[in-house]
């Protein structure tokens, strides 16, 4: 069983559970929570705390990308981030007009088809238990 190490990124997947506002091609979703993921070295638990998560670089929004592929054009932005009361992640995926590629993922979300966003992120520091 091998040790989490530093900077190392990782993956999660969350179901989006908020609401699909067509007009302005926007849905609510939780980013993270402390769910138990399994991984090599055990069961990750993410703290939801404001010490916990480096929310600099959220500040502004992040990119909303297809499948972690920052070598292709983002679909659209992830805005509001914040931490709520619920001890998750949460915020708003904007999706773009300006691309096919943006346009064909939004239809997904309005038909049920992408109901599942994936979050990249570095784990800085941890104890393990």
């Amino acid at each position: 069983m091998s040790k989490p190490k530093a900077s190392m990124i990782q993956q999660r997947a969350i179901r989006i559970d908020g609401h699909v506002d067509i007009e302005k091609r926007m849905v609510a979703a939780a980013l993270s929570s402390e769910a138990p993921v399994a991984r090599s070295f055990g069961n990750e638990v993410l703290l939801h705390t404001a010490d916990a998560i480096d929310m600099t670089r959220a500040a502004e929004g992040l990119p909303l990308l297809l499948n972690h592929d920052n070598g292709r054009l983002p679909v659209g932005r992830v805005e509001g981030i914040h931490l709520g009361n619920d001890k998750m992640l949460r915020g708003q995926l904007k999706f773009s007009e300006a691309t096919q590629e943006a346009r064909d993922a939004w239809a997904l979300v309005e038909d049920g088809t992408l109901s599942d966003v994936s979050v990249s992120y570095r784990i800085m520091d941890y104890k393990q238990a």
